[in-house]
């Protein structure tokens, strides 16, 4: 799991707002601990949810989440 400092950088990096570089980051350890997606992030269409789902379903690269981020 990355650190909160490589995930401050990766939200520089590709400006990335406060809220979907934490829900990226919760998203990705929710898919580590093989725990489900809660209820409300997979209806919720704010900053947050877009990057926990990016971190749950492992999109594969930060590009690819950066994709979605501009989509």
């Amino acid at each position: 799991m990355a650190s909160a400092e490589q995930f401050q950088t990766l939200a520089k990096q590709n400006g990335w707002s406060a809220a979907f570089t934490n829900g990226y980051a919760d998203g990705e350890s929710t898919r580590k601990r093989q725990s489900s997606v809660p209820v409300f992030i997979r209806v919720a269409r704010d900053e947050y949810a877009e990057g926990f789902r990016a971190g749950y379903f492992g999109r594969g690269s930060v590009r690819r989440a950066i994709q979605l981020r501009v989509a």
